[in-house]
């Protein structure tokens, strides 16, 4: 017992020492910041620049992205191509970014002008773990081939090897602070320290049940953190051989750690989707972050430590900033999800409508339920309270307008004239006058002494979504599913004009105190300010872009000075109305926000949630002054400027030499040089078109012209008019493929152009490339990404598979004409003819990599040629066709290819896992190798040039053949193994 008493006491004394400091927590927390939007692919590591003034992202596409952290804005992009990166590492002082890739090298990136360093080369394997020490001098690697080694980055050579370091790949590394030992993590479930110079093994630690996937040093190198597939985080004092913690709680794989720079703070990553902040003291859970979008692949802190930025699994980076807690209570009550809630005007009590049928009363100065009323089967759509408090209305999805007693919870009035659901309401500011809008397009004016309509009028193409009237009591604006806001004058009901911008349904409007500006949000994601006159036009003033999900919220507060927007990505943010920019994310939620409101005094801010919970946050006027002084301290000083470090940025580099020091002033005290303006984008990133990189600053005319392409092309797949609009269907389509290859929809679209005009031949492209392509939800309404995929799939697995034809079955498909309905049976050459799949993911990658006018109206042999034609040139260059190439015309006759067929059968071929389908790999020559998948009973015919061809499986050559001209070769299984 006095030896345990002695250790416990003994490692008291080594946090203490290391610490100097208990962490105090609570007053300010990490609130989300941004999210990056990489693709659904997963991504592999995000990272802050040496700086923290940039995030650079590496991606499932194997693409390096660099981000302006304050804005979240993109800067500069670049592939690493064959390199096929997969670690990343951001060099300590230069402006170079450090990759290891599946090509089993390491690359250096310049990153002001995205091109290519350096390579190291020395691994046999996918280099999986990279760390550099302080000065940058040192680099360390660890791959898939269980090695590790050393590199002198200032020579660019290798200093020395350690073999055999792990049995299995090594997947994590790290070098002490004295750069004389490094630490390695294996999947062999082994933390190991070596000297950095010899190679030489000095502790090996085994406390783990699970492969070790990331190791780092603590900041005074005294004690060692490790995270393993066993759900654990244990801390060493390595010196020792003691685990002298074992931190429990995330449930499942711990993929990686950071330790904070004050030392006393731990960052935690977990595959089971959370993120985790513990107290090293103790060895307890400090806080969790909310706002986690998915499994956890790094996590990292900035510099300062008030930033935290995370890489994700599913397709997305995100950031975390330190900051002060607006947080001031959680109400709990309702059983399901919140629909709507408002302040009485007084602003001592919220009002909230729940899916669980129950409108509830709180108290928030007591942050107690003080009422619940029973709405029975009137499910509220959207709740106000009037503007003296005594009553409220509700918009009920059974068609109904129903106004309430607010003491008694009794109905006084049950108004009834819209046909179908009611969404939304709104009171006059100082006449008893409500104004609805509905599900059946109008909107209605009622006089509520009354009882009776006033007015009521159609008002939009789809449905009215959100009303609301200016304070000054003269106009409303109706917002609907059709994209469009409209203004109206009261009482006579006259349109004055239409705000036309916003790509998706407007989810929420709200006017500025002196009515003379509009704030819109809508499912597009973005929020729009916009100029409303009482006459004449309104104008766009502003456009907000930030949140990355519905934003179904909008208020004006401080006196116009901000708005407060709330979305479904969970979060609340505040922006400055006049500069156009973000000025602080007030929360993220652990659940959608739902609905929300501001107190009439603009001081709290509530928001319903799905979870279900009601948020009460204080409006962080000081925190968003302090925010604005420094802005306008940096513009009044003409912009950015160099510190006294000479850390600042100039010419068109992305960060300067050194990182600059951790101020611990207030943030209003802080030197320009540490304050990144909207300007910077502009001076900073100057683009350079010889290169493979790209500035996105601004949106340029083929930006507008994709969004009108996708704008357009929404609304006629909605319209269903395929036959009367076949004209307005092909140009779209045309131009959208060769501007957006990747986006489904015009894949979609090209399907059904196909269809009604009977050609095959699109049929067949639409579908075995428009499966591989993604739906961008946050652009289209007319579908949803699950329907198409199934769309797809049909043709490729039902239509497109021969194992039928193999069975004796014939093949025939209906297809719907202009002018007629006809049977076609199955093109001869279409039922042996595959894509390769680096053709297909070079075709989704490249804008006018191919002309898809090129196939249409074409006969079989004609589009045979032209095919395997435009395969074999394509797998062989890289550029895109220049945007001015003309069409092929179906009189023009491409040389003729010789074919032949060969008949693969791989079903008793030994497979690993037994697949379904079988994929391999052909070569003709020394020509590329061309990946296909066998149909669903293991087998594949394909029509093929003349050649001599090898066949690989698993990476491996099982045999080679030759393809002559109209012969058919049958390859079977028994001949593979």
């Amino acid at each position: 017992m006095r030896v345990q008493w002695l250790r416990c006491f003994g490692w008291w004394l080594l946090v203490y020492s290391l610490f100097g400091m208990s962490v105090v927590w609570g007053a300010d927390e990490y609130i989300i910041q941004h999210i990056f939007k990489l693709g659904r692919k997963d991504v592999f590591d995000a990272v802050f620049s040496p700086d923290n003034r940039f995030i650079i992202t590496l991606s499932g596409t194997h693409k390096l992205e660099v981000w302006n952290a304050q804005t979240g804005r993109p800067a500069k992009a670049f592939s690493t191509g064959e390199h096929r990166a997969i670690s990343l590492l951001s060099h300590p002082r230069d402006p170079v970014i450090l990759t290891g890739g599946k090509d089993h090298t390491i690359h250096l990136w310049d990153v002001n002008r995205g091109q290519k360093k350096g390579v190291l080369r020395g691994h046999i394997g996918s280099v999986n773990a990279l760390a550099i020490n302080a000065d940058g001098r040192l680099l360390i690697s660890g791959s898939d081939d269980g090695a590790i080694l050393v590199w002198d980055l200032e020579k660019l050579v290798l200093s020395s090897t350690i073999q055999k370091a792990h049995q299995g790949p090594v997947l994590g590394v790290a070098i002490h602070p004295n750069s004389r030992i490094l630490a390695s993590g294996g999947s062999d479930s082994k933390v190991r320290l070596w000297n950095t110079e010899t190679g030489k093994l000095l502790i090996e630690l085994r406390e783990h049940a699970g492969e070790v996937n990331t190791v780092r040093f603590h900041p005074n190198g005294i004690l060692l953190g490790s995270a393993s597939r066993d759900k654990t985080i244990k801390i060493w004092n390595w010196q020792q051989k003691l685990a002298e913690q074992t931190l429990t709680g995330h449930e499942n794989k711990v993929n990686d750690i950071s330790f904070h720079q004050n030392g006393a703070v731990l960052l935690s990553g977990s595959v089971d989707g959370s993120i985790r902040l513990w107290d090293l003291k103790d060895g307890k859970l400090i806080d969790q972050l909310k706002s986690v979008s998915g499994p956890v692949e790094h996590v990292h802190f900035d510099g300062s430590g008030k930033h935290i930025i995370a890489a994700m699994h599913k397709g997305a980076a995100q950031t975390w900033e330190l900051g002060e807690s607006a947080f001031v209570a959680a109400l709990e009550g309702h059983d399901r999800a919140i629909t709507s809630l408002d302040f009485t005007k007084n602003g001592r009590y919220i009002l909230s409508a729940s899916m669980d049928k129950t409108i509830r009363v709180w108290n928030i100065e007591r942050q107690n339920l003080a009422k619940t009323y029973d709405a029975g089967n009137h499910r509220i759509q959207e709740l106000r309270v009037s503007p003296d408090s005594r009553s409220f209305a509700t918009a009920g999805a059974d068609g109904k307008v129903m106004v309430w007693d607010t003491q008694t919870g009794q109905p006084t009035l049950s108004l009834q004239r819209h046909r179908g659901k009611v969404n939304t309401l709104d009171y006059h500011p100082s006449e008893p006058v409500l104004v609805s809008g509905g599900a059946d397009r109008q909107w209605v004016l009622w006089d509520l002494d009354q009882s009776r309509v006033i007015l009521a009028k159609p008002a939009h193409d789809d449905q009215v979504t959100t009303v609301r009237f200016s304070p000054d009591g003269q106009r409303f604006a109706t917002g609907s599913a059709d994209k469009s806001i409209r203004m109206w004058s009261y009482p006579d009901g006259r349109q004055l004009y239409t705000l036309s911008g916003h790509r998706q349904t407007i989810q929420s409007l709200d006017f500025s105190p002196d009515s003379s500006r509009l704030a819109s949000a809508s499912s597009d994601t973005t929020l729009r300010v916009w100029d409303s006159p009482s006459s004449g036009e309104g104008r766009l003033r502003r456009l907000l872009t930030g949140h990355s999900f519905i934003v179904n919220g909008v208020f004006f507060a401080d006196n116009g000075r901000t708005l407060v927007s709330t979305s479904r990505d969970k979060t609340i943010r505040l922006w400055d109305v006049d500069q156009g920019l973000q000025l602080r994310v007030l929360s993220g939620e652990s659940a959608p926000i739902s609905t929300s409101g501001i107190r009439p005094d603009g001081k709290l801010i509530a928001a319903g949630t799905l979870k279900p919970e009601l948020v009460l946050l204080n409006f962080p006027l000081h925190a968003i002054e302090l925010k604005r002084r420094q802005r306008q301290s940096q513009s009044s000083s003409g912009g950015r400027q160099t510190s006294a470090a000479g850390n600042g940025v100039s010419g068109n580099t992305l960060w300067g030499t050194s990182p600059p020091a951790v101020p611990d002033e207030p943030e209003e005290d802080l030197p320009p040089a540490f304050v990144v303006d909207e300007s910077d984008l502009e001076e900073v990133f100057d683009p350079e078109p010889e290169e493979q990189i790209y500035a996105v600053v601004q949106v340029d005319d083929t930006e507008k012209r994709r969004e009108a392409i996708q704008n357009e092309m929404n609304e006629l797949m909605k319209r269903k008019r395929f036959c009367q609009q076949a004209e307005d269907l092909q140009r779209l389509t045309f131009d959208g493929l060769q501007l957006s290859p990747q986006d489904q929809t015009m894949y979609d679209a090209l399907l059904k152009l196909a269809i009604v005009r009977q050609d095959f031949n699109l049929i067949f492209l639409a579908t075995k490339i428009g499966q591989w392509a993604d739906f961008q939800e946050q652009l289209y309404d007319y579908s949803n990404a699950l329907d198409l995929q199934q769309q797809f799939r049909y043709w490729v697995d039902e239509v497109f598979d021969q194992s039928d034809i193999r069975q004796g079955h014939e093949v025939s498909i209906l297809l719907s004409g202009c002018d007629s309905d006809q049977d076609f049976a199955m093109p001869d050459n279409l039922r042996w003819i595959d894509l390769p799949q680096e053709f297909i993911r070079k075709v989704i990658a490249t804008p006018y990599f191919i002309d898809f006018r090129d196939f249409q109206g074409l006969d079989e042999a004609e589009f045979t040629n032209r095919l395997f034609t435009q395969i074999q040139d394509a797998l062989k260059r890289k550029d895109p066709h220049p945007k001015n190439r003309i069409p092929l015309v179906p009189e023009i006759q491409t040389p003729p290819l010789a074919t032949g067929k060969v008949m693969l059968d791989f079903a008793h071929t030994q497979l690993w896992g037994d697949p379904t389908q079988v994929p391999f790999q052909l070569r003709r020559g020394a020509e590329p190798w061309h990946s296909y998948l066998s149909d669903f009973d293991k087998a594949k015919t394909l029509l093929l040039p003349t050649g001599q061809y090898y066949l690989r499986l698993n990476n491996t050559i099982r045999r080679a053949f030759l393809v002559e001209t109209d012969q058919e070769l049958q390859v079977r299984g028994v001949d593979l193994q």
